[in-house]
């Protein structure tokens, strides 16, 4: 479960079709430079319009998705403690 913080509102508030780098960033609770760098990395699907960084809303959340571990993954982390 994510720490309530100043910007957990953005979770509750309904996103637009598409995102920039600073929106995603306050969704993710990271910086803009983070989310540059996870597209960069091919972590986080994003096309440039003009020198803008573009995520549809989709995409944004099946990383968001992708960082929480599957149940296969803590069961394994748990048996092998």
């Amino acid at each position: 479960m994510r720490p309530e913080t100043e910007n957990s509102h953005l979770h509750r508030l309904e996103l637009g079709p598409t995102i920039n780098v600073v929106v995603a960033g306050q969704y993710l609770n990271v910086s803009k430079y983070t989310v540059i760098n996870r597209i960069k990395q091919g972590k986080l699907k994003a096309y440039k319009q003009g020198i803008h960084w573009k995520i549809k809303k989709e995409w944004l959340l099946e990383y968001e998705a992708s960082l929480i571990p599957k149940q296969d993954q803590i069961l394994e982390m748990e048996v092998s403690k």
